[in-house]
């Protein structure tokens, strides 16, 4: 039995190998299918927005747009206006550096903070004496406070320390608001700045700060203790916000007495030096850096001024983005060229059955008639002046023809007949994704139109129409001389009594189940086109390819669609 026992086992070893192997597939592979199809919409949509951006950029200064990656590129790199850009924002990071670099240089950074937490425990003194009044010897001690912590605002003591601190503080507020700024202006004050600070730094009278300071800690630290003991920590805690500032006072304080006094004036000396050398480029550099201050780049010119060859290709097919200009080049589409060829292949053969389907024309012959008429009632107007009962007729022949040109059998008509246009020449993936959509709703218009002989619409607004022109003929037969050239509306009238007989007698020829056929190769392709495909990867995983999308008139679809 053992040694039955044992030959098996290197059986059971591989098998539990296997099967391990197995699992660690099926548990990393998806996550990186899914991180891959990610990465390629976020870079197929990065790189259709930064072409859309530099096509706009480039029509800002050519009044046109360009189809040709290699023009646009070339264009780019020789524009000014986005190098200076680029140039502001690193001249406002570099000026930005040293503000950080000078304010955190130790001694200077405990000194801003010693002075900004002695103007907070000012502060909160005076902005809670409505709550000090509830009991009188805080309100009294309060006041005696508030007069002893203003030799540390007054250089009468404590001059140098007062002419520091007040300039850090100046610069730490230049250094917020640098963005308010020209460059040039925020480097020449900057550097006056640490010329004033450097110039009294080494002789802060610390040891005179804590001839006045250590005293008025221990009344701060007790004077706290009172208000948190009393009734008023129930309505403010201004209590803990006072002890909190006095012992941030004495933490800088202790910091300070452990620096190395030369080293931090040595390396403040030298911020300043780079200080003063920035603010002297800034000035050679007078176009660009007497602009406002600027961080970072705009999204649209970062996007414009990275481009580059690799954009202009998908990353989910290699194939280059589709660069669509309108015909009266006011505006561009960029799209994405995946899928494309997959949708028109889906669609194609439909347009091709639609197109000659015989019962689609009458209608479009009913609008161009009565645009017809209305044109030929236009210019009887013109020739019969003055005749209100024209002049009525010809608004009730207008209404008339506003509403078959606005019902859903003409609006059917249109579609279908712009899905076969679309279908058969368009490079657009989502013009074709749309016509597809259209072409479905009208063929399931035409579909109950046919099925169900629904043509109560069609009759009504041609009784109308019938009714107003036989009253134009009658208002005609009464005028006893006609100019030359007007007619009355009998042929016409024939005409439209022959396109409505057109559109019933029709029925005979329209096969509602190739129509419903159709129906349903136009639903696949829409849902092809919403959700992509899917291909095999390693042989037993699958990826999802999707068209991600277009921008036009300023316009995400993937951000429309959410």
């Amino acid at each position: 039995m053992a040694n039955k026992s044992g030959k098996g086992s290197p059986l059971y070893i591989l098998l539990i190998i296997i099967l391990s192997a197995v699992l660690i597939i099926v548990l990393t592979v998806p996550p990186k299918i899914w991180e891959k199809e990610q990465h390629n919409k976020a870079q197929a949509q990065y790189n259709m927005s930064s072409i859309y951006e530099a096509e706009k950029f480039y029509h800002r200064f050519t009044k046109e747009y360009t189809t040709d990656a290699d023009t646009l590129l070339g264009f780019l790199a020789k524009d000014s206006t986005l190098k200076q850009a680029e140039k502001l924002v690193k001249y406002t990071n570099d000026l930005r550096v040293l503000f950080v670099e000078y304010l955190n240089i130790p001694y200077l950074k405990s000194l801003l903070a010693i002075s900004q937490n002695l103007n907070s425990i000012t502060e909160d003194l005076d902005n809670n004496k409505r709550y000090f009044k509830m009991d009188e010897a805080i309100l009294n001690e309060s006041e005696q406070l508030g007069l002893s912590l203003q030799v540390f605002h007054n250089d009468i003591k404590l001059p140098n320390f007062v002419a520091v601190v007040s300039t850090l503080d100046s610069i730490y507020q230049l250094k917020r608001d640098l963005s308010d700024y020209n460059l040039q202006t925020a480097a020449a004050m900057f550097s006056q700045m640490t010329q004033n600070v450097n110039a009294h730094i080494s002789d802060v009278e610390m040891d005179n700060f804590h001839e006045q300071w250590d005293g008025l800690s221990l009344r701060i630290e007790t004077f706290a203790k009172k208000v948190n003991d009393s009734p008023i920590s129930k309505v403010t805690s201004t209590g803990d916000r006072i002890r909190d500032f006095n012992r941030a006072v004495n933490k800088n304080l202790d910091k300070i007495a452990q620096i190395n006094l030369d080293e931090n004036i040595s390396h403040a000396g030298d911020v300043q030096k780079r200080v003063e050398n920035s603010y002297q480029t800034f000035l050679k550099d007078f176009i660009v850096t007497n602009r406002t201050a600027q961080y970072r780049l705009s999204e649209q010119d970062s996007q414009v001024l990275y481009l580059n060859k690799a954009n202009f290709t998908s990353p989910v097919n290699g194939k280059p983005y589709r660069v669509l200009v309108d015909a009266d080049s006011v505006d561009v589409k960029v799209e994405s060229p995946v899928l494309v060829e997959d949708l028109q292949n889906m669609v194609r053969p439909v347009a091709q059955e639609v197109e000659p389907m015989e019962f689609i024309n009458p209608f479009g012959a009913y609008a161009d008639s009565l645009q017809a008429i209305m044109n030929k009632a236009l210019g009887i107007k013109k020739k019969i002046r003055r005749n209100i009962d024209i002049t009525i007729k010809n608004k009730e022949l207008e209404e008339s023809t506003g509403k078959y040109q606005n019902s859903s059998e003409y609006d059917a008509y249109k579609k279908l007949i712009n899905f076969v246009e679309v279908a058969e020449n368009s490079p657009s993936f989502s013009d074709i994704k749309r016509a597809a959509k259209d072409g479905f709703d009208a063929i399931s218009i035409f579909s109950q139109l046919y099925g169900k002989e629904l043509f109560n619409n069609i009759d009504s607004i041609h009784t109308q129409v019938r009714r107003h022109l036989e009253e134009y003929n009658t208002i005609l037969a009464g005028i006893r001389r006609l100019p030359r050239g007007v007619s009355n509306f009998e042929k016409e009238l024939a005409a439209l009594d022959a396109l409505v007989q057109q559109i019933k007698s029709a029925k005979a020829n329209v096969d509602l189940a190739r129509l419903d056929e159709l129906k349903k190769k136009l639903e696949q392709a829409i849902i092809f086109a919403d959700e992509g495909k899917t291909v095999p990867v390693y042989g037993v995983f699958e990826t999802t390819i999707k068209n991600y999308g277009y921008i036009y008139k300023n316009v995400k679809s993937w951000e429309e669609e959410k």
